[in-house]
């Protein structure tokens, strides 16, 4: 089986979202809570957010 675009990022997304459900029971940090947000935006979101400076592959 050849696996898309679509299917990858399918199973990405359940992976993220199942650590976001699997952290929700522990208190986090800040730092902690800033990275899990960078990893798992929430639902709905557009990440990275409209107008964003940060690096994009490629760049130099």
């Amino acid at each position: 089986m050849i696996e898309t675009p679509a299917d990858d990022a399918a199973r990405s997304s359940r992976l993220l979202h199942h650590l976001r459900d699997a952290v929700s029971d522990f208190p986090l940090d800040q730092f902690e809570r800033v990275v899990l947000e960078g990893a798992v935006p929430p639902q709905g979101s557009t990440y990275p957010p409209a107008g964003h400076t940060y690096p994009r592959k490629g760049d130099a």
